[in-house]
């Protein structure tokens, strides 16, 4: 990717943001009331009877009971003993890379919004033979949170010739990424360490401690972007901070929807965002509340006189 068409990708990832900020808020109000009013000083109040919860669990338990397994058949007798080693190899790779808690974190993110699922080579060791270095690398899935993703909202349809880019965020330390040898010299130079939290992670005000990033960090970190151009088949890293340079380009060698997988519930005309189960179900939760809300300061306030002289 040349320089202008890279400059072109960092300015339109701010506007996408900020069109993607109502389901980031929405999402916000969802979990407030899924976690209910004991869970952070940001939760919602007045509501007794968590259906909500009740209804998400309900589901989950239906589509991400236990741990996915791999079933390797085959019809001739001369290779059953090789499909059974597969089979082991295989289930003892998702139980290694936590496929399990991955895709039921995948599968809840889809409940309540849309879910989104990275999948890759991750370089686990980079030992030298002969002075070239040698990169070992390994299978990992990581379920992307909302607040952290976002795509080309100016497409009408989730397709490869619509989508310009899509893509998420995520943090490292700043010493770590200035002296990672896969990261372009000048540009990690370059990098800066996050002052204050993003103004746009709605999401993160559910959590417990109220806000995201208020506490003094221990490591000074950075904001990193991972997009992925399907018109360039590459990915691009670069800093969130700003920087003339991206900081890696690899090319992509694997599905064409690249290494994000994304699943939701009810597709929506003309729009990308599916529309999720909890988004039909949190205004019948909320009247359920308010109703029996009512009833338990009904019988609060109900006083019974007796007759006497």
């Amino acid at each position: 990717m040349d320089h202008k068409r890279f400059m072109g990708l960092k300015n339109a990832i701010e506007p996408a943001r900020k069109q993607l900020e109502p389901f980031r808020q929405e999402l916000a109000d969802a979990l407030k009331a899924y976690t209910g009013p004991h869970y952070g000083k940001n939760s919602t109040e007045d509501r007794p009877i968590n259906m909500l919860q009740l209804s998400v669990e309900s589901l989950l338990q239906q589509l991400s009971s236990r741990a996915p397994q791999v079933l390797c058949n085959t019809h001739k007798p001369e290779l059953r003993s090789a499909a059974i080693e597969l089979e082991l190899a295989m289930n003892q790779a998702l139980k290694k890379m936590k496929f399990e808690q991955e895709h039921r974190l995948w599968v809840l993110s889809a409940i309540f919004l849309v879910g989104i699922m990275e999948v890759g080579l991750d370089i686990v060791d980079s030992p030298e033979v002969d002075g070239e270095p040698l990169p070992i690398t390994d299978v990992f899935c990581e379920a992307i949170m909302f607040d952290d993703f976002v795509f080309d909202t100016s497409a009408a349809k989730w397709d490869r010739r619509q989508v310009g880019f899509w893509g998420h965020k995520y943090r490292m330390s700043l010493a770590e990424a200035k002296n990672d040898p896969s990261f372009d010299k000048e540009a990690r130079q370059e990098l800066k360490g996050m002052e204050k939290p993003s103004s746009d992670e709605t999401v993160s005000l559910s959590k417990p401690n109220g806000s995201a990033g208020t506490g003094e960090q221990f490591n000074e970190m950075c904001e990193i972007w991972q997009i992925f151009v399907p018109q360039e088949n590459e990915v691009i890293t670069f800093s969130v901070e700003g920087g003339e340079k991206p900081l890696k380009t690899v090319k992509w060698h694997g599905p064409k929807h690249g290494p994000y997988h994304l699943i939701g519930f009810n597709p929506v005309l003309n729009n990308i965002m599916p529309l999720s189960p909890v988004a039909n179900w949190i205004d019948l939760d909320d009247l359920e509340n308010k109703l029996y809300t009512k009833l338990g300061r009904q019988a609060s306030r109900q006083k019974t006189i007796g007759i006497c002289d």
